[in-house]
């Protein structure tokens, strides 16, 4: 069982995942993510927010380059 839907839980739930245990994630919200989501505005345009770095020693970097998720700098 994962407790959270946000970055800590999702990466523990892959994690486990890849383990063989099939995880269970709960989630309070009505979406996954945590802190980060996406807004969108009129035309199309979306933005993301509430992670707003990545720094080189941050444990997250491996993931962000594992799924391929563009960073801008």
């Amino acid at each position: 069982m994962v407790v959270g839907g946000g970055l800590a839980g999702l990466v523990a739930a892959y994690e486990l995942q890849n383990k063989g245990v099939a995880p269970h994630v709960l989630e309070a919200a009505d979406r996954w993510g945590g802190r980060v989501g996406t807004v969108e505005y009129a035309n199309g345009l979306r933005s993301e927010y509430g992670m707003h770095e990545i720094w080189a020693s941050n444990t997250l970097l491996d993931y962000v380059k594992k799924f391929n998720i563009p960073l801008s700098g």
